[in-house]
């Protein structure tokens, strides 16, 4: 099949043509590849500083307002009486304050005065509105939560004991400088989730975690992993899928906004592109297929006729020439086989010329070496011949 060399020079002209064609598509694809993922990090970058921003504006307002009602005359006055022991009343007027800052931000849950004396808290909830049988170890969460005002906390909701809040605390000080209660004002942690990752989680195969310093889960979008260690949840996981990974960590709060994408998902905006270079790999495939059909057809031509030239001449037509259509290396050996074709003529000729004059000078002097013994032998007859008669008279 492949003997002559036309059908060589094709398959080394497609061989190389192939290669360097699906070499040029693969690379071009991977680079696309490449592209659109930075594109994608660099959106899921912005995206994820704008909400981390947001949330830390948030979240430092929270703080300001907490601070301020901790420094609240009224607020110190109304839990000064209640640990006085004049009852109720001050809680219900301590309800009241508080509940005017808790509409100063949308995005505060509720504000409580937690009384560790008395193991009461009050809040701005319109129910419950205030607690006296407050756990030791919750007492315990928010002392140790107001001891580092500006730092957030994620604890259990003291108050209605079903949901995770996010918390600041900030302590109460009499005059004397000693500390009567904390202020600590809340937002829960599914509206946390809902109002800043719920909007960065586009699929399924994506995720969207709000951490803290410790790397412990904030918030995220299943409720069981909330207060978890973000490494052993990976772990257990077991994520062996290639995903894209951005991060973004918050100034003010020293949270940090981790966001997942899988690959696949990602990618799959490329399978149109796939198709199109897959087309465009044919398409140049089957051109560069005709170009080289011609091309080797051009090429070919001369050769063949060279070398058909030289097989008839091999059987003896010496009177046939090569035609000579290029002026290319072909074009000049075809030249050259004539010349010579015409030299070895020329010589054959010369060749027979002489062997004619050669056979023309021996048949000369054959004759001139003849004629003597013929002449001779014919005077002899001649004498003997009329001896023989004189003798007869």
């Amino acid at each position: 099949m492949f003997r002559s060399m036309r059908s060589k020079m094709i398959l080394v002209m497609l061989a190389v043509t192939s290669f360097t064609a699906v070499l040029i598509t693969v690379m071009f694809y991977q680079r696309s590849a490449e592209m659109l993922e930075e594109n994608y990090k660099d959106n899921l970058n912005a995206r994820i500083r704008q909400t981390g921003d947001a949330l830390d504006e948030s979240l430092k307002e929270i703080y300001y307002l907490t601070v301020q009602a901790a420094c609240d005359e009224q607020i110190l006055e109304e839990a000064l009486r209640y640990l006085s022991g004049e009852g109720e009343e001050s809680l219900s007027g301590l309800a009241e304050l508080l509940r005017e800052y808790s509409g100063r931000n949308s995005d505060v849950n509720a504000v409580c005065l937690v009384i560790p004396g008395k193991r009461a808290m009050v809040s701005s909830l319109e129910y419950p509105v205030y607690r006296k049988d407050v756990p030791e170890g919750k007492l315990g969460e928010i002392e140790r939560l107001g001891s580092t005002p500006l730092t957030p906390g994620l604890m259990e909701d003291p108050l209605q004991e079903t949901d995770n809040i996010l918390a600041f605390a900030s302590p109460v000080e009499t005059d004397e400088g000693g500390i009567c209660a904390y202020v600590m004002c809340s937002m829960k942690e599914r509206s946390l989730y809902y109002r800043y990752l719920d909007s960065l989680e586009d699929g399924k195969t994506s995720r969207a975690v709000l951490l803290d310093e410790e790397g412990r889960i904030v918030s995220l979008r299943s409720t069981e992993g909330v207060g978890r260690s973000f490494h052993d949840l990976e772990e257990k996981e077991g994520l062996g899928r290639e995903i894209i990974r951005v991060q973004y960590q918050t100034d003010f709060s020293g949270y940090s906004f981790h966001l997942e994408r899988e690959k696949s998902e990602i990618l799959a905006d490329l399978s149109a592109v796939r198709s199109f270079l897959a087309v465009i790999l044919l398409v140049v495939l089957s051109i560069a297929v005709i170009l080289m059909l011609l091309i080797t057809r051009a090429m070919y031509r001369p050769l063949k006729n060279l070398t058909e030239t030289m097989e008839l001449v091999s059987g003896g037509e010496l009177g046939q020439r090569a035609e000579v259509v290029t002026r290319d290396e072909i074009g000049r050996l075809s030249v050259e086989f004539n010349e010579m074709l015409d030299h070895i003529e020329s010589l054959i000729g010369q060749v027979v010329q002489e062997e004619m004059l050669k056979k023309d000078a021996e048949l000369e002097a054959l004759q001139y070496q003849i004629t003597p013994h013929f002449l001779y032998n014919t005077l002899n007859s001649i004498k003997y011949a009329a001896l023989l008669k004189g003798e007869a008279k």
